[in-house]
């Protein structure tokens, strides 16, 4: 319910390769998206998020991307001043994960498990 009452969704990564936060990811080093892109989309919500190169394949292009705070600042003013763009990319979103259910997830490991 909190998500689908937000205007717009942050799918955001640690950049900790450890708990104790000493040891830092790269950057481009990191590859996977987390389970909130998933979870955003599936909740029709927009969602800018910070670079990963699994977003692209998931996704394509309707995902922006953020790498520095002040490009995340410019997205979300420049989303929330335009809804028809938001709600277009976010159905997009939405359409971009349809494939990714528990069931397909299960289905391809009892498939890769026989």
């Amino acid at each position: 319910m909190v998500y689908r009452s937000a205007a717009i969704g942050l799918s955001l990564h640690r950049l900790e390769r450890d708990w104790e936060g000493h040891s830092y990811i790269s950057p481009g080093e990191a590859y996977s998206i987390g389970p909130r892109a998933y979870e955003l989309a599936a909740c029709g919500l927009f969602q800018v998020s910070d670079l990963r190169p699994e977003l692209h394949e998931v996704f394509g292009a309707s995902v922006p991307v953020f790498q520095t705070p002040e490009e995340l600042g410019k997205l979300v003013r420049k989303y929330l001043a335009d809804p028809v763009r938001r709600e277009e990319l976010a159905r997009q979103q939405t359409a971009a994960v349809q494939p990714h259910t528990v069931q397909a997830r299960m289905t391809e490991l009892l498939e890769a498990a026989a």
